[in-house]
């Protein structure tokens, strides 16, 4: 069984030699296949958690929540009751517009999320025991040493071993529109963000020139856009400043409004 190194620092920040070693890999060779197994068993199959779901029902009933919305649906029904239709009705149709358009937008960027998740479900071409051969993505491991060429995805987070004309499509991850030059023999001594790791790869982006090989040091929920996406779902969404002030004045109108229908009712 192949020994993990504790070395205690990013991978951009170690050489591919270090890589290596802290992954208890063989940049010439790969994994044993039996050790490949272990560590399937281990850290689990190269795959981003689907999360908590809700089903369309409640996520459409969550668009009345908001304050506002609760004052508008009062404020119609009380046109209802002093028969006044025509605004009880207007109310009304802009709290369902306004509910429809927010179910739409969650929806629509669920179905972008689910897109993402099936552009990343494919095939690897891994070395294993020194031959190279096609395994699902979903079986790779960290320390898996795998070979990138242009067009294909990147399965996982990877560190370069070797590179040759080698740049990557970055934009999901970074944003940035070019291409991404990377190099294998970077190493760097300071921290970094995502966008000038050079010598690094992630899952989601796509070769656009070149070929490399290197080794996976990141899988599944581990990788870097499987860390965003944990933030993301554990992250509450919070108010824009708009919604607050919006939230405000309904309060505002609100406590006005009950004054005054309880001055009415006592004149009446």
């Amino acid at each position: 069984m192949a020994k993990v190194s504790r070395i205690d620092k990013p991978f951009y920040q170690l050489t591919v030699k270090e890589s290596v070693l802290r992954l208890g890999t063989d940049a010439k060779e790969g994994l044993a296949e039996r050790e490949a197994e272990r560590r399937l068993a281990l850290y689990g199959e190269n795959m981003l958690s689907e999360g908590r779901r809700r089903s369309l029902l409640f996520r459409f009933f969550d668009q009345f929540k908001d304050f506002l919305i609760i004052v508008l649906i009062v404020a119609a029904l009380l046109s209802y009751y002093l028969k006044d239709f025509q605004g009880g009705t207007v109310l009304m149709a802009i709290v369902v517009i306004n509910a429809i358009i927010g179910f739409y937008q969650e929806y629509k960027a669920e179905r972008i999320l689910e897109g993402l998740k099936q552009v990343i479900r494919a095939h690897a071409t891994v070395i294993r025991d020194g031959q190279r051969r096609e395994i699902p993505q979903e079986q790779l491991v960290p320390g898996d040493l795998i070979y990138l060429e242009e067009g294909s995805s990147i399965p996982a987070d990877v560190r370069l071993v070797e590179a040759v004309n080698f740049s990557t499509n970055d934009f999901i991850l970074t944003g940035e529109s070019m291409p991404q030059h990377k190099r294998a023999d970077l190493v760097f001594d300071k921290e970094l963000t995502l966008t000038d790791q050079d010598n690094l790869v992630f899952l989601g982006v796509t070769v656009a020139t070149g070929n490399a090989t290197g080794v996976v040091f990141a899988t599944g929920m581990k990788t870097a856009i499987g860390q965003i996406a944990r933030t993301s779902e554990s992250i509450d969404r919070d108010l824009s400043p708009l919604q607050i002030e919006m939230n405000h004045v309904a309060v505002m109108l609100t406590k006005i409004a009950g004054v005054i229908a309880l001055v009415v009712f006592g004149i009446n």
